[in-house]
């Protein structure tokens, strides 16, 4: 994770390279995670694939700043990823839950 993210912030020319690598770590450790029914292994796959990806999406909207929009754009990926984000970690924490036999 920790290289590909890098890859993104250093080698920018290659960044939708290193983000199709990153997207394939964190879809193989996803499946690893639900395999295990790890919740930890879970959030910490989609924390590192969310700061890969908006790390690139608040790239692409500075360097292409039309104004307001650009703006406003951008708190609006912020607040629904943020909804997206508790909804999705709310219903693996259910499903991986729902397995478990205490």
């Amino acid at each position: 994770f920790i290289a590909a993210i890098a890859g993104i912030i250093h080698f920018s020319v290659y960044e939708l390279v290193w983000l199709a690598f990153l997207t394939g770590i964190s879809f193989w450790q996803f499946l690893i995670a639900v395999k295990e029914k790890s919740f930890y292994f879970l959030i910490v796959v989609y924390l590192y694939f969310y700061f890969g990806v908006s790390y690139v999406v608040v790239k692409w909207l500075f360097l292409s700043y039309q104004g307001e929009f650009s703006l406003y754009t951008l708190f609006l990926y912020f607040i629904i990823t943020a909804g997206l984000s508790v909804m999705l970690l709310m219903r693996y924490n259910k499903i991986l839950k729902q397995h478990v036999h205490i």
